[in-house]
């Protein structure tokens, strides 16, 4: 087989028989998780083949598992070991039913309830799934297992033993032709759904408003029903084509570890075609069915951010429904580059905001946004709120429009109050109706355009005072 058709892959315990012979002890697993809840991995493992059919179980495989994604193949003679046959299987749960428990009770003086009637005495067989009861005049009694509601040991035995349920156990298994003899070094792998890994981000903004410090964690979470322990962990963020699963298994249970925070956890970055990879220097244990949180990225200090008030002009039906309050947006903005010292490939995420009085004070949290994957040297903007001192009122004071003539003049005006106790700048836009061409007649203000369909008004707003801006804008189509 070629190298070239292999995937990476995941890792779990190998048993392995050629005639029957065991495999080796684990020589390196690999985890590669992708932000769109799946995961690659490898386990690489040596294993005793003779010459002829070899067969080889791998066992404990994760629940999610894409069986259509199985490679297997043998590192050191790739020609001389060839896969006859591979299939994923799934062995029935063992439980301890009742009529295991009646079988090691044999001899105990039994009570078996069938609807409103019991049966009571002394357990002589169990034979099928028929129950033979003596009591105490030496009269048997047949009864159905099928037919009893409930059962009750009148002496249990201490030696009996109630073991939880065995999970059922998932394996793959192959047949290989091999054309040589001895210990080879082998790689099995598969992918996986249900383990995924989210970016957070804590931000902690100075009390002048002008800097932030920026610290990252990774949450790695498993639900794949299987523990990868001692796991060389890469992390790869980016929008991955894949083609959308049938079916998707939900799991609720999850318990939270996180990693202690002074261990010197960090991830080194690299490119993965349009990709970033990211790898912890470290070997971890990713348990099953919680969630662990690893140190991301080195904290970066002193990152120059500026807060902005944003209005955003609604459209005209927004003003026609009761109860809808209009409000002045407050966002974060600063620029991910080397020279504000950041400059690093920022995988989405939740950022969370958190703010300090002064150096004595706790930090106090301020808002939360998400972002999207932000490469270097573009600019993040975080939503955190509205703004509570100021406040703006809409008036539309002209409407005319014509659908023959095709076009629409209104006359707007906006009014800005700022209650604080300094000067502010709000940036007000407003959005024109997409195909459409537009123009603006006249303005109290000078604007920019954002964008095709944007424009932008900067109106200072002096402490204490209000602010009104007018325009009048024609669209036409």
């Amino acid at each position: 087989m070629r190298k070239s058709n292999y995937f990476l892959a995941l890792c779990c315990t190998i048993l392995v028989f050629a005639g029957l012979t065991s495999g080796q002890e684990v020589e390196d697993s690999s985890l590669t998780i992708y932000n769109a809840n799946f995961a690659v991995v490898t386990q690489n493992n040596q294993f005793d083949f003779e010459k002829g059919l070899n067969t080889i179980l791998f066992e404990d495989v994760a629940a999610s598992i894409d069986a259509t994604s199985v490679q297997f193949w043998c590192i050191d003679s790739p020609q001389e070991v060839r896969i006859l046959e591979q299939s994923y299987e799934q062995s029935t749960p063992k439980q301890m039913g009742r009529l295991q428990i009646l079988s090691e009770s044999v001899g105990q003086r039994v009570a078996l309830f069938v609807g409103e009637h019991s049966f009571m005495g002394k357990l002589r067989a169990v034979m099928n799934s028929e129950i033979i009861l003596e009591d105490s005049f030496g009269n048997i009694s047949v009864v159905s297992n099928d037919k009893v509601g409930a059962i009750r040991l009148e002496e249990p035995d201490d030696d009996l033993e109630f073991k939880e349920p065995e999970p059922a156990k998932r394996f793959l298994r192959w047949l290989l032709d091999s054309d040589v003899e001895g210990l080879q070094n082998c790689r099995i792998a598969y992918m996986a759904d249900n383990i995924d890994w989210q970016a957070h981000y804590s931000l902690t903004l100075d009390a002048d408003e002008e800097s932030l410090m920026l610290s990252s964690w990774v949450t790695v979470s498993n639900k794949t029903e299987t523990a990868f322990e001692n796991a060389s962990i890469q992390l790869v963020a980016g929008d991955i084509q894949r083609e959308a699963p049938k079916s998707q298994v939900r799991y609720d249970s999850m318990v939270m570890a996180r990693a202690e925070a002074a261990a010197p956890q960090q991830f080194e970055q690299k490119e993965l075609s349009e990709y970033h990879l990211y790898t912890l220097e470290r070997a971890t244990d990713i348990p099953a069915n919680q969630t662990k949180q690893l140190k991301f990225m080195k904290p970066a200090d002193d990152v120059a951010v500026e807060k902005i008030y944003v209005y955003e002009k609604k459209p005209t039906w927004f003003y026609n429904r009761q109860n809808e309050e209009d409000s002045v947006q407050v966002r974060l903005e600063f620029e991910n580059s080397e020279e504000n010292n950041l400059g690093v490939p920022l995988p989405m995420g939740k950022m969370r905001i958190f703010q300090t009085i002064n150096r004595q004070d706790a930090p106090k949290f301020i808002g939360e946004d998400r972002i999207g994957h932000t490469a270097k040297d573009e600019r993040v903007s975080l939503y955190i709120g509205n703004a509570f001192d100021i406040v703006p009122e809409y008036t539309l004071v002209e409407s005319e429009s014509d659908q023959r003539q095709r076009y629409e003049r209104q006359a707007h005006r906006i009014e800005l109050r700022n209650a604080k106790d300094s000067d502010v700048v709000v940036f007000v836009e407003h959005t024109f109706s997409a195909y459409r061409n537009w123009e603006v007649e006249e303005s109290s203000h000078d604007y920019q355009a954002k964008d095709a369909n944007t424009i932008r008004f900067s109106v200072s707003v002096p402490a204490e005072s209000a602010t009104t801006v007018t325009y009048r804008t024609m669209e036409t189509w």
